[in-house]
């Protein structure tokens, strides 16, 4: 058996459905049921055996993801990347601009000016199909 996984109970038909990995094993016995799909497991300090976290859903777990990227990059968990230049900033001094399926981002007033200048000047630039 591979280090780290534990073989699973077998199944309700009385088969072995694998092994069932250590992490996984203990979120089970700490919560004290089997952990739902939808509930993804966040290793905090990003090593598999490390402490972890269980997470209410997959929008909780990626913005756990962005905080620790934040941190990393900056030392301040609230900051935020903008999306235009790439740098950390406040998120005061930025604007979240919401998707409709893919969450938001952020990123700053100037970014963003600058941004639709350019895209105002290539549309105006392109010859129009009439």
């Amino acid at each position: 058996m591979p280090r780290g996984f534990y073989p699973r109970k077998p199944a309700k038909y009385g088969k072995n459905i694998g092994l069932k990995k250590e992490w996984k094993v203990f979120a089970e016995k700490a919560l004290g049921q089997p952990l739902a799909a939808k509930h993804p497991i966040h290793h905090l300090d990003g090593i598999k055996t490390g402490p972890i976290c269980i997470c209410e859903d997959t929008f909780y777990h990626s913005l756990l993801h962005v905080r620790m990227k934040a941190f990393e990059m900056t030392g301040d968990y609230n900051k935020r990347v903008c999306v235009r230049c790439g740098n950390y900033d406040d998120t005061a001094k930025m604007v979240n601009m919401l998707r409709k399926k893919r969450g938001s981002y952020y990123q700053h007033r100037k970014c963003e000016a600058e941004y639709r200048k350019i895209k105002r000047r290539s549309q105006c630039q392109s010859p129009s199909s009439r």
